[in-house]
């Protein structure tokens, strides 16, 4: 495998992986809204997940450097 293949394909997944739990989030933060729950308890957890994905995608995406 290239060296370039082998970092896209790295960079590929990381965002794939930070792209599923935004969308699992944002189907969760759906449900809980719908079915009438306040919005102030799901505060600090929604911090924490976009802190999380933040640092995930920070530290495991690969710049270009062929």
């Amino acid at each position: 495998m290239k060296p370039w293949n082998k970092q896209n394909l790295i960079s590929f997944s990381v965002i794939i992986v930070a792209v599923i739990v935004i969308a699992f989030t944002i189907a969760v933060l759906f449900f809980y809204l719908k079915n009438g729950c306040p919005f102030w308890p799901i505060i600090i957890p929604l911090i924490a997940i976009g802190y999380a994905v933040a640092v995930f995608v920070k530290k495991y995406y690969q710049k270009s450097q062929y």
